[in-house]
């Protein structure tokens, strides 16, 4: 199972109800047994920044509850998910 273990939010400007907004996306980081996205949430067909996060998770085994090692399969997902960004 993967954990969210810490969540860094900076808001940066309100949004209301009613508001469009599209969630950008982005591989910032990965170890061993971790990776940290990068997120930023925009009005939507705007420049304007609402919040912008850094999200890092962890593959837990649900045997022991420990974070387990990020084994090839995975890590090659990341890596075609990190160059289809670079690609856009």
């Amino acid at each position: 199972a993967f954990n969210v273990v810490n969540a860094n939010i900076n808001y940066r400007a309100p949004a209301i109800l009613g508001d469009e907004l599209e969630i950008y996306t982005a591989l910032k980081k990965v170890g061993n047994r971790s990776a940290t996205l990068y997120q930023e949430i925009r009005k939507k067909g705007s420049s304007i920044v609402i919040a912008d996060a850094d999200v890092t998770f962890v593959l837990a085994d649900m045997r022991t509850g420990k974070a387990a090692q990020l084994d090839d399969e995975f890590l090659s997902l990341l890596d075609k998910f990190k160059s289809e960004q670079s690609a856009s």
